[in-house]
């Protein structure tokens, strides 16, 4: 029989799984999601377990990335409970969502109406904001992973829990690495994307990276550098300036839509006055007139997709692709299956239906917005003895060796599955 006053937590989706992150924590009634976001296959969205709107007290979303929040509209068919979150992350979330009914439409099972309920129903919170819902007391923090993204720490009567929804402790040009006192938790929810890889140290890296980017452009090339539309378009560009490149920048796609947002909110950037001054500096790009000017001299064009699975970054590859002396420089996560891992494993890319060579034009740099192997065990360390560590959001072969290598530390840690509970 279980203890009324007990604090459960169910995972609806995330588990052993990249996408369609959604848990619930319930206690004496009261019960909190976090995030519902989808998985993109071929265009068709998966979406996290089926949740009762009627049995959620409120909703607390992390950031506006689909996998987080692309299945809150779900949620708003008719009402629906209010949803914590930054208004930065509302308004970027409304920007994905509208951008996912464009392309996906005929699979997405809601429509604009019911993105506007949810929208409607946001209750704007900001860094170290605590809210009570009944009995339970909400906390975000910042999460140093996009502009406006948050952690939660959620208080219920016997237990205190940590979500970290996607995470990033390191610094970087636009934003500051996540903190948190973990020493109360009694429960951590924490993402496990990286967990077998370290990432490189930053400032080599962006010098790294900015020394091939100039090479190219002085060779008379265009650096393309296709990347996701919120966070990394913007962080690329602030590198670029920062490293002194000071030749043309194009910004292209939903990541100059991004951008302009996020112009708005001072308080998410790290360095704001220079962001805006980088960002005015910055050609913003807008159709295939304007694209097609911005490839006449050599320069460098930041566009989504990331993973060159649609967008504007195809009518550049189209145009570039025939000439080595360009680069494509890729900067984000490639996901197995996406044509940009596949250019990445292979060196081939698909244009106009047939397989191009791509190899000796083809570059990686590791820009992760999330904390790397060694930063999530740093995270898990300052763990009092006896907490829970629920491993999501990550490839199930990579969380379950996370889950040996912590436990082999002594700490209680789970690669927790969909439709797995924990009671504390």
């Amino acid at each position: 029989m279980s203890n009324k006053s007990e604090t459960v937590i169910r995972i609806h989706g995330a588990g052993l799984q990249i996408g369609r992150e959604a848990i619930t924590v319930a206690n004496e009634g009261t019960t909190i999601l976090l995030d519902y976001g989808v998985l993109m296959t071929d265009r068709k969205p998966e979406f996290p377990e089926r949740v009762t709107p009627s049995s959620i007290n409120a909703i607390f979303l992390s950031h506006a990335h689909l996998d987080h929040s692309g299945g809150l509209p779900l949620l708003f068919l008719r009402g629906g409970p209010p949803i914590y979150t930054t208004t930065l992350t509302a308004k970027i979330s409304e920007l994905l969502i509208e951008d996912m009914l464009n392309i996906s439409r005929y699979y997405v099972p809601y429509e604009e109406l019911e993105l506007k309920e949810m929208l409607d129903h946001v209750h704007p919170i900001t860094f170290n904001q605590k809210m009570h819902i009944k009995n339970i007391e909400l906390e975000g923090l910042n999460a140093g992973h996009i502009p406006g993204s948050l952690m939660a720490k959620i208080r219920t009567k016997n237990s205190n829990i940590l979500f970290t929804g996607d995470f990033n402790t390191t610094d970087t040009r636009l934003l500051n690495g996540a903190k948190a006192d973990l020493s109360d938790v009694d429960a951590l929810i924490m993402e496990s994307t990286y967990a077998s890889t370290d990432h490189p140290e930053r400032g080599q890296l962006e010098r790294d990276f900015a020394a091939k980017v100039k090479e190219v452009v002085e060779g008379g090339g265009i650096a393309l550098v296709p990347a996701f539309a919120v966070g990394r378009s913007q962080e690329i560009v602030t590198v670029l300036r920062a490293q002194n490149y000071d030749g043309p920048i194009y910004l292209d796609g939903m990541a100059r839509e991004a951008a302009k947002i996020m112009s708005g909110f001072p308080k998410y950037i790290k360095n704001y006055d220079e962001f805006r001054k980088i960002i005015k500096s910055v050609r913003l790009v807008k159709g295939n007139r304007e694209r097609l000017k911005a490839i006449q001299k050599p320069g460098v064009v930041v566009t989504p997709a990331g993973m060159l699975r649609g967008g504007a970054v195809i009518f550049y590859l189209e145009h570039l692709i025939k000439d080595h002396k360009n680069g494509i420089f890729l900067v984000s996560f490639q996901i197995p299956g996406t044509p940009g891992r596949v250019l990445l494993d292979t060196g081939k890319i698909a244009v106009d239906g047939k397989l191009v060579d791509a190899s000796d034009m083809t570059y990686f740099f590791d820009f992760s917005a999330h904390s790397g192997r060694k930063e999530l065990i740093d995270f898990v360390r300052q763990l009092k003895g006896g907490a829970k560590v629920i491993l999501i959001h990550g490839e199930p072969e990579t969380t379950k060796a996370f889950q040996g290598t912590l436990n082999e530390m002594g700490i209680d840690a789970i690669a927790a599955n969909n439709g797995d509970s924990f009671s504390l």
